[in-house]
């Protein structure tokens, strides 16, 4: 199931939420309260103080409305229909005060997760402030929509300094590199599926076929000049893939105490990846496979 983030600026969350409005209501109530401990006991509320009091709940229940707010409602509806009923000050204090206490004790179930501004980018908010997917670009996307969704989980890790986290969904994509890749270059083994092989054997393969790409004649390119390009990019290639499994995906991926990474080092590796399937969209995708040569 994908999920589902909500952002909100810290004005919209006040508005959203009508925190302000609650604040209010709290607010006036410990005032109520502590007018009326000051009033001899068995004295009976008087209309006006109930009558305001019936108009504060029901604006506040309008802010209540939301799915989220429903216990809140509640609370303050039980309170309303209590208003109606005659009633000493004493009585009165003592709602009131339950009220408060369980008002506050059901907004204080509902947690607000703050995202540095620093991060905020992260999230690839749209200007209405809604979440969109998270991608390096729009080339990477298209060549290689299965890391989509590990793209997204990455930047919602780093948005929220969950950095280990974030460095297992960026290995995760280059993984889908790495076999589009294999696909490209032609891997395959005999006892098992290339999807059922492990980093090291397809890395091994795949400079088998760097080393026969470097030994073949120059004939085999009909445009010569094509023959070192072609040699450079995919030696890069398997270069960093090489790096990212020895340097992060063997630690990350298993129960490695010293694989943990601060918010710093899940940056960088994010650059290096974000890098690598850039330059891997290039010319490789899930859809497509270059010729053996390239023409």
């Amino acid at each position: 199931m994908e999920v589902q983030i909500q952002a909100w600026t810290l004005w919209q969350l006040l508005k959203t939420f009508g925190i302000l409005g609650i604040a209010n209501f709290l607010s006036h109530i410990r005032i109520v309260h502590t007018k009326l401990s000051d009033t001899p006991k068995g004295t009976e509320a008087s209309d006006p103080l109930k009558s305001d009091l019936r108009v504060r709940c029901k604006a506040v229940m309008e802010l209540l409305q939301r799915e989220e707010t429903q216990d809140a409602y509640v609370i303050v509806h039980s309170l309303l229909s209590y208003l109606s009923s005659q009633m000493d000050h004493s009585a009165l204090m003592v709602h009131l005060e339950r009220t408060e206490h369980e008002l506050i004790r059901v907004l204080n179930r509902y947690t607000v997760l703050h995202v540095a501004s620093d991060r905020v980018a992260y999230l690839n908010l749209d200007e209405a402030n809604r979440v969109r997917p998270f991608v390096f670009s729009e080339a990477v996307a298209q060549a290689f929509p299965s890391a989509l969704r590990d793209t997204q989980e990455a930047g919602y890790c780093l948005a929220t300094d969950s950095n280990t986290a974030a460095v297992f969904h960026l290995m995760r994509v280059t993984e889908f590199g790495l076999r589009a890749l294999a696909t490209d270059r032609n891997v395959e083994f005999k006892d098992k599926p290339l999807s059922e092989k492990e980093w090291g054997q397809i890395l091994n393969s795949l400079e088998s076929k760097l080393t026969g790409l470097r030994q073949a004649n120059a004939n085999a390119w009909q445009n010569k000049e094509l023959r070192e390009p072609q040699i450079r990019y995919y030696s890069e290639l398997v270069q960093e893939l090489r790096g990212f499994n020895d340097a992060w995906r063997k630690h990350v991926s298993h129960a490695d105490a010293l694989a943990f990474y601060d918010h710093g080092h899940a940056v960088s590796i994010y650059g290096h990846v974000r890098t690598f399937m850039l330059k891997l969209s290039e010319k490789v995708s899930e859809y497509s496979q270059t010729p053996e040569y390239w023409q």
